[in-house]
């Protein structure tokens, strides 16, 4: 399906005037050429209405202020087809490295799929102060100040101020790349219903999107409710779905093992600094395990010198790095996570207002958000696994080069590299199933607050904030380490193979520790929780948030000095 998107993105440079600048103006000496001005009758001159910039809290007349800020609106959003806000602000250049569903996908960091967290300038999303109605909203990814903005409803958004020049000396540490400020709607009256299915050209990655919003003024328009449903799912875009990602089609950039870059040479004219393969595999995992045993007389690239089964390991053409083209390590193929994961979320949320007197405002807002979340990763994995010599099942050539002066199992334990004689392991553990991740998170919000004028210049405001946010995450298929590596430590005892610990006897029948697939015995009991098993992690993170402020314009003795304070 293809959208099309009209951004309307105001950037406006922010820049207060000061009492110095008009000094400094005034006092030039360099002669300057008068323009002619156009003079405004009074009843054609246009009220501007006060405005608090993001950013600094002061409120002004002119949209001036010192940094740079690009406003995005409602109406824009919408008529670009976008269900995502952090898709759509991406189109905002300080914003684009923001880690969005398809950064989210990744199987190094799965605890991140499904969220969609704004990076401005690429300094970490960690430093992108988010923002509602200038307020700071609780966190959606444990143990950072991170906030999802899946969290925040599209359709009671008013518009969003991206401020792009660091707010740390207001906001904090967390606001040193900028300040993203989404401001709600707060006298919406009437109904608004918004349906939108959508599904790209290639298929798959369905977009449902559903929203009302019930809003009233009442009072004579000194107050507002606003009450906004919202259901947005996304489908998981799996591999499998594009000709380009399937097993065998694959091809991916690589490092040109025919340009000396690569290796640390010279730079080279006309020779390209990567090509696309389809042969890429790991130098130093196989399909079925290998084996390390003698790092003196090894002679390939990562040091592996055998397969699972005992035959030599082959090494591939070196593309730099980890990657080789072709040889015996495991492909690049084989490794089949999704795409895109698939999201499904519902967000209710009102807010409401009421003006007490002309000066003087009571608000108020909830909300409570639930997201789903679906990943599969890759395959779990051991690396440098030690294996004890006197495990029966290290086949007889490895076992034989692991004995070789210099070899592994001629360490006797006090050098510090490995526990006693022995081999090295790494494993892709494909036989045990694609790790996957269910991942639910539930965000509740609420706050309320009292804002007024002291004077003509002067305002304030103090608000009680409280912010919730809980994920669970489901981990399929995977490996409980501490059994993994008790069931592959193996001896002979009466002739018979067994584990080494009786009491960490798992049922587990002791095979080659390096092989895959159906060959490895005991298959059936890692599915019932013996080594291997679903795991659930819960996190939790609160906030209270007391802001008190006031601020305004001073003016003592004809000079005029903007006032900011607050706790």
């Amino acid at each position: 399906m293809a959208a099309r998107r009209s951004t309307l993105l105001r950037s406006t440079m922010l820049a207060g005037a000061a009492s110095v600048l008009t000094i400094v103006a005034a006092s030039s000496a360099v002669a300057q050429t008068a323009v002619p001005q156009e003079t405004v009758l009074p009843d054609q001159a246009t009220e501007v209405e006060e405005i608090v910039v993001t950013g600094s809290r002061i409120r002004v007349q002119d949209y001036v202020a010192a940094n740079p800020v690009v406003s995005v609106t409602a109406e824009s959003i919408e008529r670009s087809g976008q269900t995502n806000l952090t898709e759509y602000l991406t189109e905002v250049p300080a914003l684009a490295q923001s880690l969005t569903l398809q950064e989210g996908a990744d199987t190094s960091t799965p605890g991140l799929a499904g969220l969609n967290l704004l990076d401005l300038r690429g300094l970490g999303t960690t430093r992108t102060l988010v923002l509602v109605n200038g307020r700071r909203h609780v966190a959606s990814s444990p143990g950072t100040a991170s906030v999802d903005i899946n969290a925040i409803p599209v359709a009671l958004i008013e518009r969003t101020e991206v401020l792009t020049g660091g707010a740390s000396a207001v906001y904090g540490a967390d606001g040193v790349s900028g300040v993203v400020n989404f401001i709600l709607k707060d006298d919406f009256e009437g109904v608004d219903i918004r349906t939108q299915y959508g599904v790209s050209e290639a298929g798959g990655g369905e977009n449902i999107f559903a929203s009302v919003l019930f809003g009233d003024n009442f009072a004579d328009g000194r107050g507002n409710v606003t009450l906004g449903l919202e259901y947005n799912k996304d489908d998981a875009l799996k591999f499998a779905d594009r000709d380009y990602t399937r097993t065998g089609n694959r091809f991916i950039f690589v490092n040109n093992p025919d340009d000396p870059e690569t290796f640390g040479g010279a730079q080279t004219p006309n020779i390209p600094d990567l090509i696309l393969a389809n042969n890429a595999r790991y130098i130093d995992t196989t399909r079925g395990g290998s084996i390390y045993t003698n790092f003196a007389n090894a002679s390939t690239l990562s040091g592996v010198s055998f397969l699972g089964d005992g035959s030599p390991f082959i090494d591939g053409e070196s593309a730099g790095g980890f990657i080789a083209l072709g040889g015996s390590g495991t492909p690049l193929d084989d490794f089949n996570d999704d795409l895109l994961p698939g999201l499904e979320r519902g967000t209710v949320s009102l807010t409401g207002r009421y003006d007490l007197t002309p000066g003087l405002r009571v608000f108020g807002e909830a909300k409570y958000t639930q997201s789903q979340t679906e990943f599969f990763a890759q395959p779990s994995y051991v690396y440098g696994l030690f294996t004890s010599l006197d495990n029966p099942f290290i086949p007889a050539a490895a076992r034989a080069d692991a004995l070789a002066p210099g070899g592994l199992g001629t360490f006797d334990g006090y050098d510090g590299f490995l526990p006693g004689p022995g081999v090295l392991v790494a494993r892709d553990n494909f036989d045990l199933g694609t790790q996957n991740y269910d991942i639910t998170r539930e965000t509740w919000r609420g706050l309320i607050g009292l804002e007024g004028d002291l004077t003509d210049t002067i305002s304030f405001e103090a608000s009680y904030v409280y912010g919730r946010a809980d994920q669970e995450t489901v981990s399929k298929n995977v490996i409980i380490n501490d059994r993994f590596f008790a069931a592959t430590d193996v001896i002979v005892s009466g002739g018979q193979p067994v584990c080494r610990h009786p009491r960490r006897q798992l049922g587990l029948s002791a095979d080659q520790p390096v092989r895959r697939g159906p060959e490895l015995p005991g298959r059936d009991r890692l599915d019932h929780g013996r080594i291997h098993l679903g795991r659930d992690d819960r996190a939790a993170c609160r906030q209270r948030l007391r802001l008190g402020r006031h601020n305004g314009l001073l003016q003592p003795a004809g000079r005029s000095h903007r006032l900011r304070a607050g706790r």
